[in-house]
């Protein structure tokens, strides 16, 4: 088995996801897994969090 993962935090900032592909290492490479996969989910998991200004706005209302 390989797998990689990515966090995602959710809107509030007050919890932590985890973003996670893989499969049998005859299928799933590590090396695909690193280079193909891991730039797709850091993209997604930076789509899916909250931006880092909301979470200094969100911070600062408290």
């Amino acid at each position: 088995m390989n797998a990689i993962g990515v966090p995602v935090l959710s809107l509030n900032r007050e919890r932590v996801f985890g973003l996670i592909c893989g499969g049998p290492s005859f299928t799933a490479s590590a090396e695909h897994l690193s280079e193909k996969v891991g730039p797709r989910l850091v993209k997604i998991a930076a789509d899916l969090s909250a931006p880092a200004e909301a979470s200094v706005s969100a911070l600062a209302a408290r």
